[in-house]
């Protein structure tokens, strides 16, 4: 017999969720885009998205999905995303 709280989260299981979308109930695209109200690197985007997130995975991830779909644009030489 065990005493104490039981091992069930209070949140739905993520399991039927694919990695992506898991990850992105965080950030959301609107939250992006308005963000990139002028071209920013990164970590600068990271700090107006998310700011107690420490890890810029989950941002890079959706960024990388939002260019597949001509959203944003990346800048190679200057490192900047912007609104595409």
């Amino acid at each position: 017999m065990r005493l104490g709280r039981s091992r069930r989260s209070c949140y739905p299981p993520a399991s039927h969720l694919r990695p992506y979308e898991s990850a992105s109930l965080m950030t959301k695209e609107e939250d992006v885009l308005a963000a990139l109200d002028k071209p920013r690197a990164l970590y600068a985007l990271q700090q107006r998205v998310d700011p107690s997130n420490k890890s810029t995975d989950a941002l890079q991830d959706l960024l990388m999905r939002m260019r597949t779909a001509g959203k944003v644009k990346f800048d190679i030489k200057t490192g900047k995303w912007s609104a595409a």
